[in-house]
């Protein structure tokens, strides 16, 4: 991978413009929040997928998949279930 480097503009306002490359690389949406983090050696953005995101990665797999969050409940029933009869039919006293 070789590295890549992204240019920030400071509007007059003290907002940050972000190129539209790298706001569609990170996933970003309106609300979503960038840490910044100063070290001895200098400054750094962690990138991690917060709960938005996480969300966003869920609604666009089930909606690709046709699976529904019920169908997913119902599995984890399902297995949870499996699970505990395994689980205590091997060991009765717990």
């Amino acid at each position: 991978m070789s590295l890549q480097v992204y240019e920030l503009m400071m509007q007059e306002d003290g907002t940050l413009a972000l190129p539209t490359e790298l706001l569609e690389k990170l996933d970003l949406q309106p609300g979503d929040k960038l840490r910044v983090i100063e070290t001895s050696e200098g400054f750094f953005i962690p990138l991690r997928l917060g709960v938005p995101g996480i969300v966003r990665d869920f609604q666009k797999a089930t909606d690709e998949s046709g699976v529904t969050l019920g169908d997913l409940l119902q599995a984890l029933k399902a297995d949870r279930a499996a699970t505990a009869e395994v689980r205590y039919a091997a060991n009765p006293s717990t």
